[in-house]
This record gives structure tokens, C-alpha cells and sequence, in this order.
């Protein structure tokens, strides 16, 4: 090693240090096996591989932001930017630990907690999971691309959910809100709580307004869309024309 001063255990000055063979660090202690102090600006630590420069360095900056094949940007904790490549599936991030017998509680692998400071601001969302399209490059093809995605294979618990939230009811509160104007699709039976006599919610609404419809309904093979007019009270049906029955 060039530039070595000093022993493991002592404080040293180093100005230039390169090892030509592995080296193991194996500490006893309540401290810091390895503190890396930077108080400049520069980065607190960069791992390259035979190439020097390295493109697709793995970089923890000097404000603790982590890049990995990428340079830390500002505003981003954690960055991955290598390229998804060598095998035919492929994973940016992947966790399955095995849960141990003494977690007996909740087992959470990807889980976010959002806070904000006591300060007079206004944040315009909180997005806990956002999924972005970037670039599909010229001449490539992608069958079918996933927002949020959960395999056949999640059936093993005795209760199974997809996706479950659980957001009690209020002003502008919604367990599942779909703005967009694409159709939703179900597959499966579409069920509302089990009613009773006394329910006030838990109801399956359709689209009402003053007056007959007269608008020409999108056709899905299979489906008819449902109506109801409020001023006369007849229940509406569409199928090829609309159909109505008076509801006393």
C-alpha cells in the first residue's frame, strides 16, 4: 500500500492509498467499523469497476444521496440507473428474504411512511407509488405494460386481496377513484357490502339526471349501461335503443 501511514487503530493521514489485494475489516467494537467523513464537495465515496472512469458507478454523494450506475441527483435519496439487462427477466429491485418464525405480527418488504415538517406550507400531492412511462425506444415492442401487478400465485394466505385500502368514509375520500376515461374492467362478480334494512351505505349507484336520456351509449359486447330519470321515475336500459320501465 502507498501512502500508508499508521496502523488500523490509530489515526492516520493519507494522501494516496491503493490495494492490490482483498482486504477484510473485522472490528469488536460499539462504534463505527468504517466512518467516511467528507466535508467537502465532492463525493463520500465511489465504487467503479475495471473501468476508470466509470460510467455506472455505485455513489453515495457527499449529502448521503445514493446513485447506483447513475450519478445521485439532487432531491432523489436513492437512484438506480444501471441499464435492466442480463437475463431474459430482469428486475431493478428485487427483496425475497424469508419471513422467520418470529415475525408473527406483519410482514411489510416495501413500506412508506409520509411526514411533513411544522412549517406554513402546502405540498400539492403525495404520491406513496408512482408509475411513469419513459422513453420506448424506435422498433421496440411491449405486449402489455403494468401500472401495478399481482401474480396468480397470491393465494396462499386465508385472506387474499389485490389490492386492499381501508380509508374511512368522509368528504373527498375514496377507497379507489379512477379518473381516467379509459373503461375499467372486472372479471370477476362486482358486489357492495351486504345490505340490510337500515343500510345508508354500501349502495351500487348508476347515473341519474332530470329527464329521458337521449344520448347513444358506447357499446360493449355483452353489457347494456343502466339509467335512471329522476322528473318521471322510469328506470332506463340500453340496447340498441333505450328501453325504460316505470318505477312506482
Amino acid at each position: 500500500m502507498s501512502g500508508w501511514i499508521g496502523a488500523w487503530g490509530n489515526a492516520a493521514t493519507v494522501t494516496n492509498l491503493t490495494v492490490t489485494g482483498s482486504q477484510v475489516i473485522s472490528v469488536n467494537t460499539s462504534t463505527d467499523a468504517l466512518r467516511i467523513t467528507q466535508t467537502g464537495t465532492g463525493n463520500a465515496l465511489k465504487v467503479e469497476d475495471s473501468a476508470n472512469p466509470d460510467a455506472t458507478p455505485f455513489i453515495i454523494d457527499s449529502n448521503g444521496n445514493v446513485g447506483i450506475g447513475t450519478t445521485p441527483i439532487a432531491g432523489r435519496h436513492f437512484t438506480v440507473g444501471s441499464n435492466i439487462t442480463g437475463n431474459a427477466t430482469s428486475l431493478a429491485i428485487f427483496a425475497n428474504g424469508q419471513v422467520q418464525s418470529d415475525v408473527t405480527s406483519s410482514v411489510r418488504y416495501f413500506q412508506s411512511s409520509a411526514n411533513t415538517s411544522a412549517a406554513n406550507f402546502t405540498s400539492s400531492e403525495i404520491l406513496h407509488f408512482y408509475a411513469n412511462q419513459g422513453t420506448f425506444g424506435l422498433g421496440s415492442t411491449v405486449s402489455n405494460q403494468m401500472g401495478f401487478s399481482v401474480a396468480n400465485t397470491l393465494i396462499g394466505a386465508t385472506n387474499n386481496y389485490g389490492f386492499y385500502s381501508n380509508i374511512p368514509s368522509g368528504a373527498n375520500r375514496y377507497n379507489f377513484y379512477a379518473s381516467g376515461t379509459a373503461d375499467n374492467y372486472f372479471s370477476g362478480n362486482t358486489y357492495t357490502a351486504s345490505g340490510t334494512t337500515s343500510m345508508t351505505s354500501g349502495f351500487f349507484y348508476i347515473p341519474s339526471a332530470a329527464g329521458a336520456p337521449t344520448g347513444v351509449p358506447t357499446a360493449i359486447a355483452g353489457r347494456v349501461p343502466m339509467y335512471y330519470d329522476t322528473t318521471n321515475n322510469n328506470f332506463y336500459v340500453y340496447n340498441g335503443t333505450w328501453k325504460k320501465v316505470l318505477l312506482g
